[in-house]
């Protein structure tokens, strides 16, 4: 592919559009402000090209590989509406604000730089910029426009109000890899930044891909699509697409069959699991039903790939560690960056994380050489010029599981108590997975008798309360035309139930999967919510005394104009908490009942047990 042929026809393309969509007054001046901008960015969209023109795959995590020759699409879905990868492209192209969510290895950031590449391979009028979300974690930059403006300006001299006049004009399509790559701490403030962008920027498109995370739903300006899960067809084209050996491919492609697609279809519909299934096959011929213990089969795969023979890799290896210590020590690095949202880092930070999870381990190790055997032999890490990450994320957090499920006593309970986990992640599913009795016997058997002595299910008003316990204040941030943005303050008590939710799956399961699968029309909810607030308000409420008059005000405002308003939720808020957590409301109570109920009988078949091996206690 001639770049420079292309670079030049997208930029072309891109200046006459946006000049045509300008005021005939401002076409001359706009003219000579994105000529500036072509000339500077002419060389950052090659290094946009070459960034997302190939891709490092799990099975080689040292070699870049042509994405469009390995990439297999997959369709989109938002509520009942299936879309393909190319129409959601040419809506994107028109205009169009995405938001693409999915499961940890469904191929977001693959589907992020197809999207960038197909402006190259197709121009539309637009220029991509592809940035990564996880950079601001490193650069520490006040806001996402600013980042993406230093690093594409370079050296350049283009100033940030000529960058700013191309964003108004639809010069660019912004396509945003990894919000949940941003560390929490950060993400409340990003994301009121996309938020205004969409609000600020009429002819800005955007497309923003993450792990499923509810507040997407309040994004109004935004569509909310999830990558589906693969077809038997799609993870079949997935496997013989990939670079790795013919036989070994052959052989995995013979037995997966339809029987064995709906057998595992939990594994082969992610293309991640998909592939590490092809190598755990290889080594293994079985494959296990819990993921936890797939990851552990996955991670033996890794160490015996290298070379077949366990004592010559040992032998080859720059660090010499046993395979008692690769684990040990890299899960003690992995809860160590997990606990910093560290998903990628310089080498010298690396080197520094792992010298401190050695010297916790004891062992006699140097952090350089290890670093170049989970780089080069195990295939855990990866290195990108400067930037050293995970191979996958998930492997960071099945050794997060795995350190804090070996640790001493009390650290289960210390864990679940304080660290600020990541509910949306596979960690605590993991973790109840490889040790689900010290979860329950350290904190969550005694967690949810708290819950349900506090709010008895024959209690009235007990899922009112346990709400308004949970969510006791909410700030609604009117925009113009009267749009309502909600932060939502949460308290230990809801952090505590949503990882309860995440611990119990099949709970969470019974009494929120329907209510939450279905399709959800951010404008109808916005309106609704707006309609309660105006009836509690005509009720008395003091916080809302104001806000019919802030809410006309706010449809009189300017674009960028912000008014606030916190409302500190009662008795009378019932109705509103129903509208907000739509059928949420109503569930959590007999949740944390149904979770009791499996402790319990759990408890009783392992007194019974218990029993049986050393006969009756003694009273």
């Amino acid at each position: 592919m001639n770049v420079e042929k292309f670079a030049a026809e997208v930029l072309g393309q891109a200046t006459e559009r946006a000049i045509k969509a300008a005021a005939s007054p401002v076409q001359k001046g706009l003219r000579r402000t994105l000529q500036h901008l072509t000339d500077a960015y002419r060389p950052f969209l090659f290094k946009t090209h070459a960034r997302v023109e190939s891709i490092r795959t799990f099975l080689r995590p040292t070699e870049s590989v042509d994405l469009l020759a390995h990439y297999v699409p997959v369709d989109l879905r938002s509520g009942a509406q299936d879309v393909e990868v190319d129409e959601l492209i040419d809506s994107l192209a028109q205009g169009g604000r995405f938001v693409v969510s999915a499961l940890a290895g469904s191929g977001k950031s693959v589907l992020m730089r197809y999207i960038a590449l197909s402006f190259f391979h197709a121009p539309r009028g637009r220029i991509p910029l592809f940035f990564e979300l996880r950079s601001l974690n490193v650069d520490g930059s006040p806001s996402i426009l600013t980042a993406i403006h230093e690093y594409y300006r370079g050296n350049s001299s283009i100033e940030f109000s000529d960058f700013e006049a191309a964003l108004r004009s639809g010069y660019f399509v912004i396509i945003l890899d990894g919000f949940d790559e941003i560390s929490p701490e950060k993400r409340n403030e990003y994301e009121r930044e996309i938020i205004r962008l969409a609000r600020d920027f009429d002819n800005l498109p955007i497309v923003i891909s993450g792990r499923h995370d509810e507040r997407f739903n309040s994004w109004e300006d935004f569509t909310h699509f999830q990558l589906k899960s693969m077809t038997l067809s799609q993870a079949r084209e997935l496997i013989r697409k990939s670079n790795y050996e013919n036989e070994v491919k052959e052989v995995f492609l013979e037995r997966l069959t339809e029987d064995f697609f709906q057998k595992y279809q939990s594994f082969l519909e992610n293309p991640l699991l998909a592939i590490m299934m092809m190598l755990t096959f290889e080594g293994y011929a079985e494959i296990p039903d819990s993921l936890h213990e797939f990851y552990r089969i996955a991670f033996d795969t890794l160490l015996r790939r290298h070379d077949a023979m366990k004592g010559q890799f040992l032998r080859e290896s720059h660090s010499g560690c046993s395979t008692e210590q690769f684990k040990q020590i890299f899960a003690s690095f992995c809860v160590l960056t997990y606990s910093k949202s560290a998903f990628s880092f310089d080498r010298d930070r690396a080197i520094s994380y792992l010298g401190a999870a050695i010297k916790q381990q004891g062992a006699d190790v140097k952090a350089e050489d290890l670093l170049t055997d989970l780089i080069e032999s195990i295939c855990l890490l990866q290195q990108e010029g400067f930037e050293v990450s995970f191979v996958h994320r998930s492997f960071q957090e099945y050794f997060c599981a795995v350190f804090v499920a070996n640790s001493g006593s009390g650290f289960v309970k210390r864990y679940l108590d304080d660290t600020d986990s990541r509910s949306y992640d596979s960690v605590l599913p993991m973790l109840m997975g490889i040790a689900q009795q010290r979860v329950e016997s350290e904190w969550s058997v005694d967690r949810v008798s708290e819950l349900c002595d506090q709010f008895p299910v024959d209690v009235n008003e007990s899922e009112l309360n346990l709400h308004l316990a949970g969510y006791p204040r909410f700030e609604f941030i009117l925009t113009e035309r009267g749009a309502i943005l909600i932060e939502v303050h949460r308290t230990k008590l809801a952090r505590d139930i949503r990882i309860l939710r995440s611990l119990y799956p099949d709970c969470e399961e019974q009494h929120f999967g329907d209510g939450e699968a279905r399709a959800f029309d951010p404008n109808d909810w916005e309106k609704r919510i707006t309609s309660e607030l105006l009836e509690l308000a005509e009720s008395g409420h003091p916080d809302l005394t104001e806000f019919p008059d802030l809410l006309e005000r706010a449809r009189a405002t300017k674009a960028g104009e912000r008014l606030r308003l916190v409302f500190n939720a009662d008795q009378t808020s019932k109705s509103f908490y129903k509208t907000v957590f739509e059928t949420g409301f109503g569930n959590w109570i007999p949740f944390l009942n149904d979770v009791q109920e499996k402790q319990r009988a759990r408890q009783s078949r392992s007194n019974a047990f218990l029993g049986e091996v050393f006969g009756p206690l003694d009273i």
